[in-house]
């Protein structure tokens, strides 16, 4: 037969399962931060920017906050600002420490963005010592989405290499008659 323990049994299955369902974390697809400066060489005392983007991949973003980390011993910033950002709400405007060799920033915008070269902010580093020079994301950094609850999206980032030589790699120097 069918009796009342067999019903019970039967709900805290359905309900077992509904719950399940609602705790399993939903993930959308990771925004991705990134730089048009990669990967160069960089001479002792030479400055050069790094303007930060984001693609959202197609998801509505309202809220980013990141913090990055750079080898304070080879790199130093001099400049951080939102220039022409395309957020427009300042919690905390970029800034970095050279101390600690950071750069933060945290920014939004009212009714959320999507776009796939979204501008951030630009930093400007100068080669202090000879040798390996790295930028990294913090694994607090965050982006949250503009649905009404702030879920956050995961975040990707491909480290940045700038490696600072003692001087500026010899330009190769050409003529009509060589």
């Amino acid at each position: 037969g069918f009796g009342l323990w067999n019903l019970i049994g039967y709900w805290k299955l359905v309900l077992g399962i509904c719950a399940a369902f609602l705790l399993i974390p939903s993930f959308s697809h990771a925004a991705l931060l990134y730089s048009q400066t990669a990967n160069q060489v960089v001479a002792l005392n030479q400055t050069f920017t790094v303007n930060w983007l984001l693609d959202t991949q197609g998801q509505a973003v309202n809220s980013v906050d990141l913090t990055l980390h750079f080898t304070p011993d080879t790199l130093q910033a001099v400049n951080a600002q939102a220039g022409s950002s395309g957020l427009d709400l300042w919690i905390t405007p970029p800034e970095f420490d050279n101390a600690a060799g950071t750069v933060k920033m945290i920014g939004g915008l009212a009714g959320g963005v999507t776009d796939s070269k979204l501008a951030l902010f630009s930093t400007t580093f100068k080669g202090v010592a000879a040798g390996p020079a790295k930028i990294t994301l913090d694994s607090s950094s965050v982006v949250l989405l503009a649905d009404g609850s702030g879920t956050k999206m995961q975040l990707s980032f491909a480290q940045l290499n700038f490696p600072v030589v003692a001087q500026a790699p010899a330009e190769l120097v050409s003529s009509p008659s060589h």
